[in-house]
């Protein structure tokens, strides 16, 4: 099943595209819901790098364990403002997420996710749970910009 979330956000699109390459972006966004942390306990990069693959451990609100989560980066595409990863973990065998970045009008921007999910007859649950998530995140998204 696929997702497609999309907000328009109050944002120069290079301030955006640098704020995504932040690896420490994950945990800001996703939280309180979801935290990833390093599957071995040391810190991730401060960017992302294509090519790069973090294993992650995933819980929701900190306290409850969701297994292992992992981040294979494969597109960071600064001239089409694109990131693709491939993802899976124990509660999803694929996970890939899309993240693209346009121009609007003025100082606004379109942010969409698109996330492609398969998780055997959890999919739709799963799926639901993405639609919830993903607006989260671009909530979050809208006031860590507002605050910067």
């Amino acid at each position: 099943m696929r997702a497609t979330i999309s907000t328009l956000m109050r944002s120069d699109v290079n301030r955006m595209w640098s704020e995504l390459l932040k690896t420490d972006s994950l945990t800001r966004v996703s939280a309180p819901i979801l935290y990833f942390t390093p599957q071995d306990g040391q810190p991730l990069p401060t960017t992302w790098e294509v090519g790069g693959t973090y294993a992650l451990k995933l819980s929701a609100f900190r306290v409850l364990p969701l297994g292992r989560h992992v981040i294979e980066v494969k597109v960071l595409d600064a001239g089409a403002r694109e990131i693709y990863t491939n993802e899976h973990g124990s509660l999803a065998r694929i996970w890939n997420h899309r993240i693209l970045l346009g121009a609007h009008a003025g100082k606004t921007i379109r942010y969409t996710d698109q996330i492609e999910i398969h998780a055997g007859v959890l999919t739709p649950l799963i799926w639901l749970f993405a639609q919830l998530f993903y607006r989260h995140r671009q909530h979050r998204w809208k006031g860590l910009l507002a605050g910067q």
